[in-house]
């Protein structure tokens, strides 16, 4: 069974494959993009947005109740981090909305656009990831136990996620992951599994990633 040790290990995937990403974005909205690398780069921010926002709404509705149920005293560092989140969908928003403009009008004020959008919405997610890793997650680890994490993964950080986004994910989390993160992925998700994906799905993910990021398209763990 997964502890809580393995489960914030994973969180730092996640963050790292989101910082990654927010990166990716800027470095290729930098100079005017062909249309079908166009079209892939703003097809990818909804599901970067959406993907982000799942795992934060298990933390806000699911993980953070039962910690400050355990523990009261972390009611501020929950409302503190439940605030970082909702300034992020504020941002993630914007995001959202100028890669669709940029994509039905690839203009290079709509590219302009974009990337700024990306630049604010790293803006409030960098810090947060920082705060998160420092002072949130030494709070989770010590509070929630084995059945927490178990009913979390059940009730919130797996439910509502279609087969292909959970495969996208993985892949997601995989694109460029360092050693620490390749064992993180290896201790959750079982071998077999990771075999399946890959093949059914890590082909897609890395053609489309070349479509995206050119050069900057990394390899899988």
């Amino acid at each position: 069974m997964a502890t809580g040790t393995d489960h914030m290990a994973m969180n730092t995937v996640i963050h790292n494959a989101l910082r990654r990403d927010l990166a990716r974005l800027d470095a290729v909205l930098a100079g005017p993009l062909p249309a079908e690398r166009r079209a892939a780069v703003c097809a990818f921010v909804p599901w970067l947005v959406r993907t982000v926002h799942h795992h934060h709404v298990g933390e806000d509705e699911g993980m953070w109740p039962r910690v400050v149920a355990k523990r009261p005293d972390a009611a501020e560092l929950a409302a503190v981090n439940g605030a970082e989140h909702d300034a992020m969908v504020v941002a993630s928003d914007r995001t959202v909305a100028a890669a669709a403009a940029y994509d039905a009008d690839g203009s290079d004020a709509n590219r302009e656009a974009l990337r700024a959008a990306v630049a604010e919405m790293a803006g409030v997610t960098l810090p947060h990831l920082e705060h998160e890793e420092r002072d949130s997650v030494p709070v989770v680890v010590a509070t929630l136990d084995d059945a927490d994490w178990k009913y979390l993964e059940k009730n919130y950080y797996r439910k509502g996620m279609s087969m292909k986004d959970a495969s996208t994910s993985l892949m997601w989390m995989a694109d460029s992951a360092d050693p620490a993160g390749a064992a993180a992925l290896r201790s959750q998700v079982p071998g077999p599994v990771r075999w399946i994906l890959g093949v059914t799905s890590g082909r897609g993910y890395d053609r489309d990633a070349a479509l995206r990021w050119g050069s900057l398209a990394g390899r899988r763990a």
